[in-house]
């Protein structure tokens, strides 16, 4: 193996050593300039999203497959509930009725609405999260 100096981007990269000790100034404006452009395009362009459909492109198949079914077959997402207020009672009579609503609707399948994880027996740990 040739030593650095030897080679053509050894001494590429020592002229270009060279070049950035006699003019630093150089590298520094370009820099700055390149932060600034960054800043611009960042601030002007860029958008923040925390929606989880962003994720997936819509020109996939399969997402607008899953699109269309849930368009036609009127499919929810998950819908969690959480009721807070000064009594337990108060809270477990609206939930009971809440649930009695919701299981008598027919568009929700499967309706849990009592306090504790045991009750979903092996499902638990798919909702402690």
């Amino acid at each position: 193996m040739k030593p650095l100096n030897e080679s053509r981007a050894g001494r590429l990269l020592h002229s270009l050593l060279e070049v950035v000790f006699r003019h630093p100034r150089w590298f520094i404006y370009v820099e700055l300039l390149l932060v600034l452009v960054c800043l611009a395009y960042t601030t002007t362009t860029l958008q923040f999203s925390t929606d989880k459909h962003d994720l997936i492109s819509v020109q996939e198949s399969y997402w607008r497959q899953f699109l269309e079914f849930k368009r036609d077959f009127n499919v929810h997402e998950n819908l969690f509930v959480l009721v807070e207020s000064g009594s337990r009672e108060k809270n477990r009579e609206f939930v009971e009725r809440l649930a009695a609503r919701l299981q008598g609707d027919g568009q929700f399948a499967d309706v849990y609405y009592r306090a504790g994880l045991k009750l979903m027996g092996p499902k638990a740990l798919l909702f402690s999260a």
